[in-house]
This record gives C-alpha cells, structure tokens and sequence, in this order.
C-alpha cells in the first residue's frame, strides 16, 4: 500500500505505517504492566480477577442469585447492565437507575464489587 495515496487526502496530517500489532500498548513499547486500583481488588496485577454476571439485570430475584453464584465460584466482581441497549428500539433496554441499586445491594451482601455502564 502507498502511503501517499493517503497522505494527500484533505486534512490527513501524517501517516505512519504500523509494523506490529497493538505497537502502542505492546511490552516493547512499555515494558511495565498498567494496574487500576479498585480498594480490595487490583486489575492487571499477580492475581487473576474474575468479573462475572448476567448480561442484564431484568430483576431484582436474578441479580441476588447471580450474585451468590458469583461470589460462591470465586468471582471479585458483579457485572450486569442496567441500560441494556439493543440493536432493535423495542426490545429490551433495561431497568434503569432500579437495577443500579438491585445490583449495589447483592453487591454488598456477597462482598463483590460492581461493573456496569
């Protein structure tokens, strides 16, 4: 591919051929892991962290469940979406700011952490 087929394209800049995949969060390019720092859980340290939960919430019955099930299989963290988006405008979307607060809650009672949108 020549690059100047699309260095010549109206407000293009400069072009740089990428030689490696993923160059810019590749170990040559650093070296040292990047960890995010949650309290009781680290990501991207020596442990394996294990998110896990529903797709959605779609009640408040199946967040405590999944929850327990989570915590029980050694899971850190509950995930499940609260403002599921869908490809077609009428099927599901979501409970909302309710299942924010159903998951916080079985959250707390399994001692897990919370992922959502």
């Amino acid at each position: 591919m020549d690059l100047s087929d699309f260095e010549i394209l109206p407000g293009v800049e400069d072009v740089v051929r990428v030689s490696t995949p993923y160059e810019k969060v590749s170990r040559a390019a650093k070296s040292e892991s990047t960890v995010v720092d949650l309290g009781s859980v680290s990501i991207g340290g020596e442990e394996v962290v294990v998110i896990a939960g529903p797709g959605s919430v779609e009640s408040e019955e199946q967040i405590h469940e999944s929850a327990k099930a989570v915590s029980r299989a050694g899971a850190s963290v509950l995930r499940g979406s609260a403002f599921a988006s869908r490809a077609r405008p009428y099927s599901f979307q979501g409970l909302g700011e309710e299942a924010l607060g159903w998951l916080r809650e079985a959250a707390d009672e399994n001692d897990l952490l919370v992922a959502s949108e």
